[in-house]
């Protein structure tokens, strides 16, 4: 495996965003994308490379800093390169168990820096299968076999027994193969044997395309990682809850439907008030040319949305309802015999101070990004009607 080398710059331009492209007499950088996985980083002279992408037949090495010298000295990173040859490797070994224990095929592959998928010709996978697929890749680590990287030509394919043969392959093609176990056509990196995958976990899978399911994992130092930092997050809620690990699903699961019930219970209570609120509030409103209205200051938002909606459907009044609970906003609506033309009146300030914000039917909600700008639009409805109040 090459990771330091000397090369020559054939062609240097910048393109639209000042990034640097390069090309190079040769290369042992892997392009990104290629095969389905992430690419190479590194160095050239020293400076970072922040990508390497494939346009055609050529390979661009991207870096934000100009390389003055001809003749470069190029360093690829060990430690990115492993973690996405761990990744590859695994998806090659979860991908055969797929296939030779449940006739599930792998239709792509795709690896982010965060997590891998694959898409399976199956929308038929359970707990129990993950768990089986898993340890099935588990004594294929543990057993240390190799991965061999080699050439074959093109007329020994149709002979070899290939997990998948894609179609339209140059005369002389690239094999991976781990012994006794996958055998596969890939240009992509990989690990030397499988023990040094170290693990595959699956996290989780969903529907796709109706008929497929893809498949979310992890392999290696990423796997480790990911258990470290749930196994904290575990232990620390089980201390903080003062019980077992092995209960704290039920413990959480019981706090968090007497919680859900608890907010079931303030929905309803906040219903019923709401009548008596939209009530007093339209026994107290001014009546100014023929209109009735309402100016009025919630600190709860749900609450300000249930009475703007009560408005609408009980009275033909004209409603400024705002809060500052959060990020400031605006609620303002009217009945359907109400004469003020209060969303003309909206639309003009929206324009105005650039605002977020819409509605639907006689309501529209305006949402400001400070406080200033909503006392300024509040300041100028306060001086044509009344004192806001809190409720």
């Amino acid at each position: 495996m090459t990771l330091k080398f000397k090369a020559n710059i054939l062609k240097k331009f910048v393109n639209n965003e000042g990034l640097f492209h390069l090309k190079l007499d040769r290369t042992y950088f892997y392009p990104d994308g290629a095969g389905g996985q992430l690419g190479d980083r590194g160095t050239i002279n020293g400076k970072r490379v922040l990508g390497v992408i494939k346009q055609g037949d050529e390979i661009l090495h991207i870096l934000a800093e100009d390389v003055k010298n001809k003749e470069v000295l190029c360093e690829i990173d060990l430690e990115r390169r492993f973690d996405v040859s761990q990744q590859h490797t695994g998806q090659h070994i979860l991908s055969t168990v797929f296939q030779k224990k449940f006739n599930a095929h792998t239709l792509s592959f795709h690896m982010s820096e965060e997590y891998s998928t694959i898409d399976l010709d199956t929308i038929y996978l359970t707990k129990e299968i993950a768990k089986e697929v898993e340890m099935k890749c588990f004594e294929y680590i543990i057993a240390a076999k190799d991965v061999k990287i080699y050439f074959v030509d093109k007329s020994k394919v149709s002979s070899m027994p290939f997990r998948k043969i894609p179609q339209n392959l140059p005369a002389k093609v690239r094999v991976v193969e781990i012994t006794g176990v996958d055998l596969s056509l890939c240009g992509g990196t990989h690990v030397k044997n499988t023990a040094e995958v170290g693990l595959i976990k699956i996290l989780k899978w969903e529907k796709v395309k109706g008929k497929n399911t893809r498949v979310y994992f992890l392999c290696g130092n990423r796997a480790i990682k990911d258990y470290q930092l749930k196994n904290s997050i575990l232990y620390n809620t089980s201390n903080m809850l003062s019980i077992g690990i092995k209960d704290v699903f039920e413990k959480v699961k019981r706090e968090h439907e007497e919680l859900m019930a608890t907010f079931k219970m303030m929905r309803r209570l906040k219903r019923e008030l709401v009548s008596y609120i939209v009530d007093e509030l339209y026994a107290n409103a001014i009546v100014k040319d023929g209109d009735r209205y309402i100016l009025r200051q919630f600190k709860d938002a749900e609450m300000m949305r249930y009475v703007a909606a009560e408005l609408v459907k009980k009275y033909d009044v004209v409603f400024f309802l705002g809060t500052t609970n959060g990020k400031p906003s605006l609620m303002l609506g009217k009945g359907d015999k109400a004469k003020y033309d209060v969303l003309s009146y909206a639309m003009n300030w929206k324009e105005r101070l650039a605002l977020r914000g819409g509605g639907k039917r006689n309501i529209i909600t305006l949402l400001f990004e400070e406080k200033g700008s909503f006392e300024s639009m509040l300041g100028d409805i306060k001086q044509n009607i009344m004192e806001v109040k809190d409720v």
